[in-house]
């Protein structure tokens, strides 16, 4: 994918988004279950959580935002041509 710019790079980017949201809540379940059994400190376990809502915020904000962009640049070309105000 690196380099390279396909007709699906919307759904690519879904897909991924989804896949670090899924990874999220698996990553999520596994800390908690480590830090109840003491094999991760309650600070790191935070810290880790933080670090994963994270990446998903930002898969899910590329996602939106290239939905938008894409959207606001159809807009602007078919009001160009007249057929949509």
């Amino acid at each position: 994918m690196l380099g390279r710019i396909t007709s699906d790079w919307i759904e690519i980017l879904e897909k991924k988004s989804l896949e670090l949201s899924e990874m999220q809540k698996l990553g999520r379940l596994a800390v908690l279950r480590q830090t109840a059994v003491g094999d991760i400190e309650p600070g790191m376990a935070l810290n880790i959580l933080d670090a994963m809502r994270w990446f998903n915020r930002v898969g899910y904000h590329a996602w939106a935002f290239a939905i938008i962009s894409v959207a606001g640049k159809m807009k602007n070309h078919l009001c160009q041509k007249n057929r949509y105000k």
